[in-house]
């Protein structure tokens, strides 16, 4: 028996690895992290580390807005 169409998703921090089919892929999510140097990172991660992902880049997200929102925090005392 011959099965077509189908692809390897694997985790690019993990490496956990499943096999689907075309186009059907759920719980794996394509990301794009932008670098301090404004290039990007692409992962594709498991629905497990996804989910640490968010996490982190919740917490950036709240860094960032702090930095954006205390422009005194850079004034020396």
């Amino acid at each position: 028996m011959r099965t077509t169409n189908l692809t390897r998703y694997t985790c690019d921090r993990c490496r956990t690895s499943t096999v689907m089919a075309d186009g059907n892929a759920p719980g794996w999510h394509d990301v794009t992290r932008y670098r301090a140097d404004s290039t990007t990172d692409s992962a594709l991660l498991c629905e497990k580390c996804y989910s640490k992902y968010i996490d982190l880049a919740a917490k950036h997200d709240r860094e960032y807005m702090q930095f954006m929102t205390t422009p005194d925090i850079d004034k020396e005392a």
